[in-house]
């Protein structure tokens, strides 16, 4: 502008006074100047943009150097991970042992068995270090990425011509390098610290993976080969056998590793189980202590174990059946559970069996103990083969013994003879096998014998405490209680459903098929199938998804169901004087079945990786029908939400719909049941409940004025009549002395003059015997006071015509 201003002035000075050559000389200057200046302003122009860049680069720079300090100080913790590979090193030592090298001539299935649980343990354990190492490094360098990038850009090199902004922003860009300096020398540090970390943990996790595969080709030669000789007959001599202290110094590291994995990896499992288990024991105890108040315990009763000892038989019941949530449990872990439940059952039989069975039981429990101690071992020795051996006599004579006595009649349980005969014929092949030299073959019938009788008795004796249990509660527990969430065990029953006996008799041959390898030959290609990945368009499933998609839906709708089905009935008629609360889950129910079905669907979807688009398709697919035909429908289910929220009804509330008076019995998601007067239950769609006259007593808090008409005789004292009547109104206990009844002259009937009795009673379920016992009164009072009560009459009057008379 400087430079406009004076061309302005220099041209109207000049121009008035100069000729034609001092003119032409004279914008010749100005085209130089024009040109200077034009440079000058456009390298200025250059500077400030560069300038701008700079700045903009320098406070990028230190955000993203502050961002990487940060992320360095809550980083990885290294020495943790290096500690854990070394733990991971040691206990890849003690699994090679006796399988991978210091090899003997013959390898048990149970050393291979456990061997694989710890070494699938030790490369989730490498590869989650691994991942979050990846992932770290991945970060880390993405910022050391952008360090660079930034660093490295040309605009940072270029200075001012000015030489006082160039020192300025010298300046600047030394504070600058200060800042990136350490920043960049840790990072450094710590890429060089996790890529020698990573490069370890890819070579562990090689190593073990290829362990792995190796175990799993040595078990699947293994198997092929079960009945080949491994070892010479039992009588003869020879044999290449470890010395007996290190296989047990060898199974004990190895069994302690899987133990410690296991509790590691099943923490809140076993936290669960430990609250049911207490809750259990909180709900017998509440049942013992209802039951002692209402009916004395008898000692010689024998069906009341369940509240004779509730946490014993809660201990019992959760654990036999909680064991099917801990999958591909290790030995040891399943041997502690079945030898807690086991030694809980012969406290419990000390006192209600005969001395003979509980001896039984007793035996039986030394013998399974020694059968899993020695299943704990997982190296073969000839002292082992003679303990399988003794063992497997041993519980063959057992069974026999206990076989052809005759005091199979004082069994509890007869069906446990069955299982004891299976258990002598497993110990009976287990022999046969170990003398001939197939050591893997005879102690897994050993173990499989003793292991088998016991699951079944503790199963047999968990139904039994179950249907105790039901049948207790159901005496006790005659109305749902607040305490147990409403159930009603009237429509629980008094026995286990079928399909719980199915179930359990399904988990023995589960637990009974984990001890041979074959079974896992069976279940690896099945989980295969279900969970090999197949594509249908552009959408990927596997069977098991859909599978877990069904399961957690139904699961979601039977739920719902259970909640709707166990809770309070309240169609059973309660007398009004008993001072109990009137439990008002109402309406509440469908809304807590909804959410349940809602979670359910979310759940399931979330479950099984169905893609949000596919849903957006079935949405709107759905929408197109709801516009189409569905219209009724969703009106009854909005209905019905509405009902749950606004509450013009309740369950149990006492309405009249279209002239039907009844109890509401359940309000559903398309249609509510109403429970009439007659015992008949009707079915009232959620739109038409809304849409018609509905008259709820119970919003009253149950009161009702009830109208009773009397007629009187024409020429009755009808002030006396008043006044009997409202002395009969004030004997009854029944009626309310607010609103105050009422007797009133209505109308000059046909053969009587009609009064009517008005007044408020506590409760309409009263109605009918309020009614009854009035109209006795009535009459009764009437009768003592000399007052008719007129019966419907008519007067006929016959006029005669004269014969004289014309006819008209």
């Amino acid at each position: 502008m400087k430079f406009i201003n004076r061309l302005i002035i220099l041209l109207c000075l000049a121009l008035p006074v100069a000729g034609q050559d001092s003119t032409s000389r004279l914008m010749q200057t100005l085209q130089q100047l024009s040109t200077k200046e034009s440079r000058e302003s456009i390298d200025k122009y250059k500077q400030q943009r560069i300038s701008v860049q700079q700045s903009q680069t320098l406070d990028e720079l230190k955000v993203v150097t502050q961002r990487t300090k940060l992320f360095l100080k809550s980083g990885i913790d290294s020495l943790a991970i290096r500690h854990d590979i070394k733990l991971v090193t040691d206990d890849f030592k003690i699994l090679q042992v006796g399988v991978l090298y210091d090899k003997e001539s013959t390898i048990s299935q149970r050393n291979y068995t456990v061997s694989a649980v710890i070494l699938s343990e030790l490369i989730n354990l490498t590869a989650d270090h691994k991942e979050h190492v990846d992932a770290y490094v991945h970060v880390l360098v993405q910022y050391r990425s952008r360090i660079d990038s930034l660093s490295s850009d040309s605009t940072l090199f270029v200075f001012s011509s000015d030489s006082a902004k160039a020192v300025k922003y010298l300046k600047r860009l030394a504070i600058a390098a200060r800042e990136i300096s350490p920043i960049d020398s840790a990072v450094d540090k710590h890429l060089g610290n996790l890529q020698e970390i990573g490069t370890t943990l890819d070579q562990l996790l090689f190593e073990l993976r290829l362990a792995g595969e190796e175990i799993e080709v040595h078990r699947a030669n293994l198997s092929k080969h079960t009945m080949h000789r491994e070892f010479p007959n039992l009588l003869a001599s020879g044999g290449n056998y470890r010395p007996l202290g290190r296989i047990v110094q060898i199974s004990y590291a190895k069994e302690q590793l899987a133990w410690k994995f296991y509790l590691q990896d099943n923490k809140g499992k076993l936290l669960l189980w430990l609250v049911l288990i207490v809750m259990s024991s909180i709900f017998l105890y509440t049942l013992r202590k209802k039951y002692r108040a209402e009916h004395p315990l008898q000692e010689e009763a024998k069906e009341q174990l369940v509240i004779r000892y509730p946490i014993l038989t809660a201990i019992v019941i959760v654990s036999s059946i909680y064991q099917f949530v801990f999958i591909d449990a290790p030995f040891i872990f399943s041997c502690g559970n079945w030898w807690i439940c086991a030694i809980c059952l012969a406290i419990i039989f000390k006192n209600h069996i005969t001395s003979y069975w509980w001896r039984f039981w007793v035996g039986l429990v030394c013998l399974f103990t020694l059968a899993c101690f020695d299943n704990l071992i997982l190296l073969a020795s000839l002292t082992e083969r003679w303990c399988i051996f003794l063992l497997a006599a041993i519980g063959a004579v057992f069974s026999a013994v206990y076989l052809i006595n005759n005091k199979r009649h004082e069994l509890r349980e007869k069906r446990i003879l069955y299982f004891i005969a299976v258990m002598g014929m497993a110990q009976v092949i287990s022999i046969g096998f170990n003398l001939l030299g197939r050591y893997n073959l005879s102690k897994t019938f050993m173990t499989s014998g003793f292991i088998g009788l016991v699951i079944a008795i503790l199963f047999l004796w968990t139904i039994r405490f179950i249907n105790e249990g039901l049948k207790i509660a159901s005496l006790i527990y005659k109305r749902p209680d607040k305490q147990l969430l409403y159930i009603n065990f009237d429509k629980v029953g008094e026995k286990a459903p079928s399909i719980f006996y199915v179930l359990l008799v399904v988990g023995w041959f589960i637990l009974m098929g984990r001890n041979f390898y074959g079974f896992r030959q069976f279940t690896v290609p099945f989980n295969n199938f279900l969970n090999q990945e197949r594509t249908v368009g552009d959408y990927t499933f596997t069977v098991n998804g859909l599978f877990v998609f069904v399961l957690i839906f139904i699961c979601a709708m039977v739920l719902s169901k259970l909640i709707s089905f166990f809770a309070y009935d309240h169609s059973t008629p309660q007398s009004p004087n008993n001072n109990q609360k009137r439990v008002a889950l109402g309406s509440w129910l469908l809304l807590v079945r909804i959410f349940v079905i809602s979670t359910g669907l979310f759940l399931a979807i979330a479950a099984s990786g169905i893609p949000l688009d596919k849903i957006t398709i079935i949405l709107g697919a759905l929408s197109v029908g709801i516009g189409l035909g569905l219209q009724s429908l969703v009106t009854n289910l909005v209905s019905g939400l509405i009902i749950a929220f606004e509450k013009p009804v309740n369950v149990g509330d006492y309405i009249e719909v279209n002239g039907k008076a009844g109890t509401m019995k359940e309000i559903g998601f398309r249609s509510s049941v109403v429970t009439l007067l007659d015992g008949a239950n009707l079915v009232i769609p959620n739109g038409d409940l809304l849409k018609d006259q509905l008259v709820n007593w119970s919003l009253s808090k149950n009161n009702r004025r009830v109208h009773i008409p009397v007629g009187v005789a024409y020429g009755t004292d009808l002030e006396k009549a008043q006044a009997v009547l409202m002395t009969i109104l004030q004997k009854d206990e029944r009626v309310l002395g607010y609103p105050a009844p009422l007797v009133i002259a209505q109308r000059f009937g046909e053969s009587s003059i009609d009064l009517e009795m008005m007044f408020w009673i506590h409760h309409w379920r009263d109605t009918f015997s309020v009614t009854n016992d009035m109209i006795l009164a009535v009459d009764r009072e009437f009768k003592q006071a000399g007052i008719e009560i007129p019966f419907p009459q008519q007067d006929l009057h016959i006029i005669q015509q004269q014969k004289n008379e014309p006819s008209q």
